[in-house]
């Protein structure tokens, strides 16, 4: 039997039950969380309503079309062009002889093919399997792969163990993506808790931390915040940002490429 969890958290663990059988009862989550089948249903109906399930008689399935479509593989191709463009601006940031880290992200994805044609000589830190592949075949790339619990849906890493794994290094630069951008609030913000924990410390070993994500990214929502956006040296965008927008980062202090 589980511990009780916070609604968030039993998002997060529902999905990741589904991801892995395909198939679960309210009776059985009802259970493991220790609360009522009203209460589970009320889950059940929210995420429904995300795209991420089916609700069927007496539990939920994997909504496949859906949560297959949003795997990492699909989401390298989705704003291709732009995510091509942050990472050319990541790559003229990075000096020979640094250690990095690139997050589990299709972001870090583009920065890593864009690293691979580089002729640069850097050390890199990554929790992402895709990443590994890119650069495991780059001869001025010294490759440091975290492990952990295998998520099919990120591509990444996660878990106690990544987690362990990622404080036991410091590195010259962080580039993180995330779910949102919350200017308004100061806060960066991730749709799963173990994804935001996870990212949240990659950015705490970092000297540098630099946030990586498309502009549309400062107009979308989540439920975890995982940092706040004054810690923050770097934004990295596709786009110029607004005046609006240049003047809360430059209340937080942070620098826009």
């Amino acid at each position: 039997m589980e511990r009780w969890m916070k609604a968030s958290d039993r998002s997060t663990d529902i999905i990741k039950k589904l991801n892995r059988h395909g198939r679960i009862s309210v009776k059985e989550l009802a259970i493991d969380y220790r609360i009522t089948e009203d209460l589970v249903r009320k889950d059940l109906k929210k995420l429904e309503k995300q795209g991420l399930l089916d609700r069927v008689y007496g539990g939920a399935e994997r909504k496949k079309n859906k949560f297959e479509a949003q795997s990492i593989h699909y989401r390298v191709q989705v704003d291709e062009e732009d995510k091509a463009s942050i990472a050319k601006k990541a790559v003229q940031i990075i000096t020979n002889g640094e250690y990095i880290f690139l997050d589990t992200s299709s972001t870090s994805v583009h920065i890593a093919k864009e690293l691979a044609r580089s002729n640069l000589e850097v050390t890199v830190v990554t929790d992402m399997l895709e990443i590994t592949n890119i650069l495991s075949v780059c001869e001025d790339v010294t490759l440091i792969a975290i492990g952990g619990i295998y998520n099919t849906y990120t591509g990444g890493f996660e878990g106690p163990e990544a987690i362990s794994q990622i404080r036991k290094y410091a590195v010259d630069k962080a580039f993180v993506s995330c779910r949102s951008v919350d200017l308004h609030g100061g806060d960066l913000i991730e749709g799963f808790v173990d994804i935001g924990n996870t990212k949240k410390v990659i950015l705490d070993i970092a000297r540098t931390k630099i946030i990586s994500t498309t502009a549309n990214k400062y107009r979308s929502s989540g439920i975890f915040k995982f940092y706040r956006l004054e810690a923050i040296d770097y934004v990295i965008t596709e786009k110029e940002f607004d005046m609006a927008q240049l003047n809360k980062l430059k209340e937080y202090k942070i620098k826009a490429i």
